[in-house]
């Protein structure tokens, strides 16, 4: 099953929110702002992740490259969840959303 991951990125913490292709949430957690930490997260679920959505900020172009160089399939978004809504059910989007929310 594909599983898809949302990123809400801060200086210190970044949330992480991962939902399956239903736009169930599998997952969220809290790691630092760091490509390292961010990481353990994925690998401790042991999923195949589609995409990594991370919204546009000061540390996006950063944090995507990072990502990317550690073989996460990261992407920047242009505004927040657009990568859901483009690729995925608007359906997921607000569950992702929500989920976020209660972090």
């Amino acid at each position: 099953m594909s599983h898809y991951a949302g990123l809400d990125v801060s200086m210190k913490e970044t949330v992480i929110c991962i939902v399956n292709e239903k736009g169930e949430s599998v997952y969220r957690g809290r790691a630092k702002t760091d490509p390292e930490k961010i990481l353990e997260h994925f690998l401790k679920m042991n999923l195949k992740i589609e995409k990594v959505g991370i919204e546009s900020g000061s540390l996006s172009h950063w944090l995507v490259g990072k990502l990317q160089g550690k073989g996460l399939p990261a992407v920047l978004t242009q505004e927040k969840w657009r990568l859901f809504y483009q690729y995925k059910s608007i359906k997921q989007m607000i569950t992702m959303q929500k989920q976020l929310l209660k972090l």
